[in-house]
């Protein structure tokens, strides 16, 4: 089987394409992490001062 040119481009341009689409979806999922890393923060956050009047305890507790 002879592969031409044509070819050999066709598949550079999918593998660039390719390449691309790996990198937009590293950059997604970096900022979920991010996101998620904030909302459970906040969350943990408000459940504690939740708890504090609850069992009598301080903010610096």
């Amino acid at each position: 089987m002879k592969i031409g040119r044509g070819f050999i481009v066709i598949l550079f341009r999918t593998i660039e394409r390719a390449t691309s689409n790996v990198k937009r979806l590293q950059r997604e999922v970096t900022e979920l992490k991010k996101v998620d890393e904030a909302r459970l923060k906040a969350e943990v956050e408000n459940l504690m001062r939740g708890l504090a009047p609850a069992s009598g305890m301080s903010e610096e507790d």
